[in-house]
């Protein structure tokens, strides 16, 4: 479950969240059973070699706490997700996984992508996802849309996967990796930080007179905005006001409430 984020703007007070499901790595308190998978380079990622353990820094993220590896082998790596980030995906069909990375070296690109593994026709199988553009010194955050389309077949340079194909593979995904290798030595340090399923969106607010505007990136147009008069109930209700769309963002503008009201961005 996502936290709730607040921010207050004169008599309306804002809530950012998502929906019970899904699942979300914010390192704040630890490092989540996270660990780091080496792997072959260039793919087929579906077995790793060995696990290692991975650093945890409790401040220096995106933001709070964060994980942290330096490259340990000659092969790829990439952090390894846990358990509750794998199973069945089928609901998140459509929507985006988030991460936040970045990296001390950018100089490798081979295995640079985001690894979905699971079943297809009774073996196991990876699709990849690639992360582009490569993570630099500072936090990037990447979304990946889970959508045939955006995945290939075991490497980067694999064939499209089929819709058929991807509907088995997130049925029941049996491993998540994203990719830490961007140096082509032993050289570089990388960081993850904020991953989550599906990608939480941030819900801005600013004043336009007797009137506040909300707003998101354009890639959570799937989120619905939603209104509550007060946090102790359940009563959410969905803003039917079409959201106008410009420069990356989705916009909705509504009348500031009194008493306030609460708003949030759920999944569907």
């Amino acid at each position: 479950m996502y936290l709730p984020t607040f921010s207050s703007l004169a008599a309306l007070t804002l809530i950012a969240a998502g929906s019970t499901q899904g699942a979300e790595s914010r390192f704040d308190l630890g490092p989540e059973d996270w660990r780091i998978a080496d792997l072959r380079t260039g793919g087929p990622y579906v077995t790793p070699l060995r696990y290692y353990d991975v650093t945890w820094l409790d401040a220096d993220g995106d933001p709070g706490g964060c994980l942290s590896v330096h490259d340990p082998s000659n092969n790829s790596f990439a952090f390894d997700a846990p358990a509750k980030f794998l199973g069945d995906w089928s609901a998140f069909a459509g929507a985006r996984l988030g991460f936040s990375l970045r990296s001390s070296h950018q100089n490798w690109t081979d295995d640079s992508a985001v690894m979905v593994v699971g079943v297809i026709n009774g073996s196991p199988r990876a699709i990849v996802s690639p992360i582009v553009p490569q993570p630099g010194t500072q936090w990037s955050f990447y979304t990946i849309e889970l959508a045939a389309g955006q995945f290939r077949y075991d490497n980067r340079n694999g064939a499209f996967v089929t819709a058929q194909d991807f509907q088995q593979v997130i049925t029941n995904v049996t491993a998540l990796r994203i990719n830490g290798e961007y140096g082509a030595a032993v050289q570089e340090t990388v960081g993850l930080d904020s991953v989550s399923l599906p990608a939480r969106p941030v819900l801005a607010i600013e004043s336009a007179g007797d009137q506040v505007v909300l707003s998101w990136a354009d890639w959570a147009a799937a989120f619905q905005l939603q209104v509550n008069g007060a946090l102790q109930t359940l009563d959410w209700m969905d803003v039917t006001n079409t959201p106008t769309a410009g420069d990356g963002r989705l916009r909705v503008t509504r009348d500031i409430a009194n008493p306030p009201a609460w708003y949030r961005l759920r999944w569907p």
